[in-house]
């Protein structure tokens, strides 16, 4: 059996779970699977330092959580403008973001951004998996889904109620956290009343 030691620790922790292995591996090795057994016993077998500590509780919150990662793009924005120093090149994952940061459409619910009339007598119902990052960091990725399901004549049914699917939290060794989310969402979309739940990202639907 795999033994967590540090050398294991530090290729679990670097990581993407990208999944490219799998396709590569001539044997088949299922190393989703793996990684996502392993990783909620380093969580529990490994002390990590205080300052490690706290940097993923901080990166916990704000992967996890629309508001905070609207808040924090929202500084990032502020302080370049301001000439106090590049937020988004001092923290790791910040520069990947986009820049100017539009306040205005996180604070619009999604299925309300299209430029599309949606259809009076729709062929479908569908409801969008936003409830994550991904929408906060790349809104256009969600206006243009939902435009092209007007276009198609597929109403996109509102969810205000739904959180992160829990991927992340279960990428990050913390099943039960992401079981919670995943519970929280099955009882927010259990009542919609629609043909599909569908994501734009595609690390997302645990």
């Amino acid at each position: 059996s795999l033994e967590l030691d540090n050398q294991t620790a530090r290729h679990l922790d670097g990581c993407l779970g990208c999944l490219a292995c799998e396709t590569a591996c001539p044997s088949g090795v299922s190393y989703g699977e793996r990684i996502e057994e392993f990783r909620p016993k380093l969580a529990k077998s490994r002390a990590r330092p205080l300052k490690d500590r706290i940097w993923r509780r901080i990166v916990r919150t704000t992967s996890q959580s629309p508001k905070f990662m609207s808040a924090a793009l929202y500084a990032a924005d502020k302080l370049d403008t301001a000439g106090l120093g590049s937020l988004r090149k001092r923290v790791p994952g910040l520069d990947v973001l986009p820049a100017g940061f539009d306040r205005a459409c996180f604070e619009t619910a999604p299925v309300e951004r299209s430029r599309i009339a949606p259809p009076s007598a729709p062929v479908a119902r569908v409801a969008l998996l936003t409830g994550c990052v991904a929408d906060t960091a790349r809104p256009d990725i969600t206006r243009a889904a939902v435009e092209v399901f007007h276009r198609n004549g597929v109403e996109v049914v509102p969810v205000p109620e739904q959180t992160c699917c829990g991927a992340l939290a279960l990428h990050n060794g913390e099943p039960e956290r992401a079981r919670a989310f995943a519970r929280s969402n099955a009882e927010a979309f259990s009542s919609t009343n629609v043909d599909f739940v569908v994501s734009t990202a595609s690390g997302c639907g645990l």
